[in-house]
């Protein structure tokens, strides 16, 4: 059994270890969740946290792109005018500039628990090319302890996928030989 051989095995088994670590994670959005709408052409996507909470800042982004796979992605739109309402209340109204590097959002501070409507009308120069509107549920900070208790099975799952790769990894391994020892053989030449 050669060294590079033991090798390969134990990378196959660190990538089924990863994989199975990765899936809990698995997200477009750094953020959590993300409201998706097929509209005029476009799929809209705007991302949020996986429990906005009162009091807490919550991360909001925004992007689109077409359905039509042969338009340019890129030059979509240039700023997203967002309005941020809690009944006929107007809290935010501003415009958000696309970022050149990574996502287009801002972080935005919901005052109160309750039901909020997130307003997104992207432009290009002056010009709507899409324009929607979500609800969004804002809870209290109690109830999101409650909510955050998902995370914790995420990460355990993590861990268990990590541990399980790792097994499967040794077991493969261990069947072709060991990846901890191997023959090297050192040519010594006389000159």
């Amino acid at each position: 059994m050669t060294y590079a051989s033991n090798q390969s095995t134990f990378l196959k088994g660190a990538i089924i270890a990863v994989c199975l670590m990765y899936t809990g994670f698995a997200s477009a959005h750094a953020t959590g969740r993300s409201y998706e709408k097929v509209e005029d052409g476009f799929k809209v996507d705007i991302g949020y946290p996986d429990v906005a909470s009162a009091g807490d800042s919550s991360w909001l982004d925004f992007s689109i792109a077409p359905v039509a796979m042969n338009e340019k992605k890129d030059d979509i739109y240039t700023d997203v005018w967002v309005i941020v309402k809690q009944d006929k209340r107007l809290l935010f109204a501003g415009d958000v500039h696309k970022s050149v590097f990574g996502q287009t959002g801002f972080t935005y501070l919901f005052p109160d628990a309750g039901v909020y409507t997130i307003s997104a009308r992207f432009q290009k120069d002056s010009e709507t090319v899409v324009q929607l509107e979500f609800p969004l549920e804002v809870v209290t900070s109690s109830e999101t302890k409650k909510a955050t208790s998902g995370r914790v099975v995420n990460i355990l799952f993590a861990v268990m996928g990590m541990i399980f790769g790792g097994i499967i990894a040794l077991l493969l391994a261990r069947k072709k030989g060991s990846i901890f020892t191997g023959t090297v053989k050192i040519c010594a030449t006389d000159t």
